[in-house]
């Protein structure tokens, strides 16, 4: 399993936390990050300039994880969603000759389920919501199949 958001992320680069902050993002507030981040409090900054962008606490419900084999969890090793996702995108990229995903993670990091935003580089709420209905849909449609199975 793997969280699609991870809270305890890396430590983000100049260029992460500016995709990140859009219009707030300066020289000084990068610096007061890697303040932050040097005290071991680089999370809870975020947590506290994303808002609801940057949850405050780990999140382990259903809406947060996916389905991947150990070594491709461990090649993600806390990125950001945004790189959990290009990473997945070259994998698929690849014929998936290095590491392979189940469908239903690669859609999600695609952010191709119906209902998520994919021009948001994070996992939101309204994503985590879109997610657990489109398996509550799929697990519904597959027992109503096993309810009422299709007579050949």
């Amino acid at each position: 399993m793997e969280h699609i958001f991870a809270r305890n992320q890396k430590v983000l680069d100049e260029k992460e936390l500016e995709e990140w902050l859009g219009n707030d993002y300066s020289k000084s507030v990068f610096d007061e990050y890697q303040k932050e981040c040097g005290k071991g409090k680089g999370d809870d900054w975020l947590a506290k300039k994303l808002g609801s962008r940057y949850p405050t606490t780990e999140d382990n419900s259903i809406g947060n994880l996916a389905l991947l084999p150990k070594d491709a969890n461990s090649s993600l090793n806390n990125k950001l969603f945004e790189g959990k996702r290009e990473a997945v995108s070259e994998w698929a990229r690849n014929s998936w000759t290095e590491y392979w995903a189940p469908p239903v993670t690669e859609a999600v990091f695609m952010k191709s389920l119906p209902g998520l935003k994919m021009t948001d580089p994070y996992w939101s709420e309204e994503d985590k919501k879109a997610y657990r209905n489109s398996m509550s849909k799929d697990i519904d449609s597959f027992i109503d199949k096993l309810k009422n199975p299709v007579k050949i």
